[in-house]
């Protein structure tokens, strides 16, 4: 594969050419089933989508630099992305499910 134009990188997530050949920037986060169908349900995704990122921090990029804005309690923004490099983003908050894999730390 040729250097990505935008970055010069031999692989990224952010040119055509990388998406097409199906790379992903991080590997999928290892989740519980009932955690992942929940995700899926609140954001309106099918099962081709695994989550590769969360977190209860919004880092908000604006003209005097990056401002972090902490979401409430209980709610995480997540970031899925299928096997062709399509991505979906959203805020959700989980019910019903023991913390047994660590989300209230993040």
């Amino acid at each position: 594969m040729d250097k990505c134009f935008f970055c010069g990188s031999d692989s990224c997530d952010f040119c055509q050419l990388c998406r097409e050949a199906g790379q992903l920037l991080r590997p999928p986060i290892p989740v519980s089933a009932e955690r992942m169908r929940q995700i899926r349900e609140q954001l309106g995704l099918g099962s081709a989508f695994q989550l590769f990122e969360a977190s209860q921090v919004l880092d908000l990029y604006t003209g005097f630099g990056v401002v972090q804005v902490a979401l409430p309690p209980g709610e995480f923004l997540v970031a899925l992305q299928d096997q062709v490099g399509v991505r979906r983003y959203g805020v959700v908050r989980f019910e019903g499910l023991p913390d047994s894999e660590g989300w209230a730390q993040n």
